[in-house]
């Protein structure tokens, strides 16, 4: 009876040292997991800031070259006092639209935004 009772400790000691075992594997390989999909996450994010970003910059851009290139029209006919007015008026247009003030700001709501991933993926990283 003895004997049996030794086994039977042995077989629940075995058990539980087993279950322990593939618990912590299996809590390992979700941390894996929730690790590699806030990365994944984090990368996107970071991507669709980053077109985002370039998408406004182009406007921009080619706002401005659109005004240079009226600009170059309106000088070269002095004449036009009407067009001169229309230029001046859609000039003081896009000086109140702030294009660019825009650009500046959403970038640095995105670079915020970055870096506080960034942090959030380091703090997530860190061995516990």
């Amino acid at each position: 009876y003895m004997y049996y009772h030794a086994s039977e400790e042995d077989a629940v000691q075995f058990h539980s040292k087993y279950t322990t075992t593939s618990v912590s594997n299996l809590s390992a390989e979700i941390k894996r997991t929730i690790n590699d999909n806030i990365m994944a996450i984090g990368k996107d994010m970071v991507e669709q800031s980053r077109r985002q970003y370039e998408e406004l910059a182009c406007r921009s851009y080619m706002q401005h070259e659109e005004l240079t290139k009226l600009s170059a029209i309106v000088k070269s006919s002095r004449g036009n006092d009407e067009m001169k007015q229309e230029f001046a008026e859609l000039k003081e247009h896009v000086a109140s639209s702030r294009v660019n003030d825009k650009v500046e700001q959403e970038l640095a709501e995105l670079k915020g935004l970055v870096k506080e991933l960034m942090s959030e993926l380091r703090s997530k990283n860190a061995p516990s």
